[in-house]
């Protein structure tokens, strides 16, 4: 069995103890997981993971979403849609159904919202980024599909070509993203803190530059082979 998904499934497990024990298991780790890629992907506190949740009908198969704030510089629309199956030694595609679906969704996201039932938290938010874009601001949009099984097939990945074929700005301003448990235990152990002992060889220098300490000197390669391999 995969070990990633091993650890990942722990992760999911705690989650959904610590937020969704009142639903029914399936539906709990599904959005225990999407809270974990979102957590993950984004470096997100667990407050605002939550609030960009969508949970309920009208979500435009939309799982979670969240958007930086436009006065800072980039204007940035994260979508999550994610699937997670309990069997981990399953490990299928991302569905090309599914694809398809938050393409349709997404040609709908930034027009009139009138006419379609939107769940409340979506809409609230959706209103918010299209008023960025009346005052001028255009996002760049980055679709998360996450799983913990294998990528998108190959006939999925022209739907998604033929969308971005559409119009030279369809193609500079969507990108699909995938995300898997190996991903997502990779982006981990890149916050692991480097807590290390290097062992200099004869004689080094140590100074002060730009209220910095430099060492300058020889360390054996095994210290910086151990150092490689751990961080």
């Amino acid at each position: 069995m995969n070990l990633s998904k091993q650890i990942v499934h722990k992760q999911v497990e705690h989650i959904v103890k610590e937020n969704y024990l009142d639903e029914e298991i399936g539906k709990a780790r599904s959005k225990a997981y999407v809270q974990l890629c979102v957590q993950t992907v984004l470096e997100m506190d667990v407050d605002s993971t939550l609030d960009s949740i969508v949970d309920g009908g009208g979500d435009f198969k939309i799982d979670a979403i969240q958007y930086s704030d436009p006065t800072t510089g980039d204007f940035t629309v994260s979508i999550f849609q994610g699937k997670y199956s309990a069997n981990l030694e399953k490990d299928a595609n991302f569905r090309e159904t599914d694809v398809i679906s938050i393409i349709s969704s997404i040609r709908n996201l930034f027009g009139e919202l009138a006419a379609y039932d939107v769940h409340h938290n979506l809409r609230e938010k959706l209103n918010e980024i299209n008023s960025y874009i009346e005052e001028g601001q255009i996002p760049t949009v980055r679709i998360y599909l996450c799983n913990n099984g294998l990528k998108w097939t190959d006939k999925a990945q022209s739907y998604i070509d033929d969308f971005a074929n559409e119009s030279p700005m369809i193609r500079e301003l969507y990108e699909f993203i995938y995300i898997n448990h190996d991903m997502l235990l990779s982006i981990q152990q890149q916050d692991t803190p480097v807590d290390c002992m290097l062992t200099f060889k004869g004689k080094f220098v140590d100074e002060e530059l730009n209220f910095k300490r430099a060492l300058i000197g020889t360390v054996p390669v095994e210290n910086i082979a151990d150092l490689m391999n751990n961080y």
